[in-house]
């Protein structure tokens, strides 16, 4: 897989529609990253048998901690405006409930961890001399061609899965 796809010069910009709290633009965004069959694949070289390629299941995971950050605070929120009493109505649809799950959310904190360093992303990141620490954002940094992962992944893909 890594011989398919090269690598892109860019700059990391904050977007607010990753991190806000979850709602149709929001989706929509978190959707827009996900190829065809959310990164299920099958190749008769690369993968033979169905497989994800790890991309996109990290990005799942950070997706279903956001949900589970959001549904968090909307419960912290609820009790405190209801005196503990837990509004059943937290913002988080239905269909997103086992993605919060606590075991879920464990195991995703993980396996973005262990992906993290498995990627081992060298690119420097400036200070931001005012905040005195680091942001990410605003430099340009080497990456694989994310759009070319996602071309191969949906002319790959396996099933037609529309819910990360």
């Amino acid at each position: 897989m890594r011989e398919l796809v090269g690598s892109v010069k860019k700059t990391l910009v904050y977007d607010r529609r990753f991190s806000s709290a979850p709602s149709n633009e929001t989706e929509k965004a978190w959707m827009g990253l996900f190829p065809d069959g959310l990164g299920f694949v099958q190749h008769p070289i690369v993968s033979p048998e169905i497989s994800a390629i790890a991309v996109f299941h990290s990005l799942h995971c950070l997706h279903a901690i956001h949900g589970g950050y959001y549904k968090a605070v909307s419960m912290h929120l609820n009790k405190r405006q209801q005196g503990n009493h837990h509004d059943a109505s937290d913002g988080v649809s239905a269909s997103h409930e086992d993605h919060q799950d606590p075991a879920h959310l464990r195991h995703c904190f993980d396996y973005l961890r262990q992906s993290l360093m498995c990627g081992a992303d060298t690119n420097i990141e400036p200070m931001d001399k005012e905040l005195k620490g680091v942001t990410g954002w605003g430099y340009q940094r080497t990456c694989r061609d994310y759009d070319a992962v996602v071309a191969w992944a949906s002319e790959n893909k396996m099933g037609n899965t529309t819910m990360i």
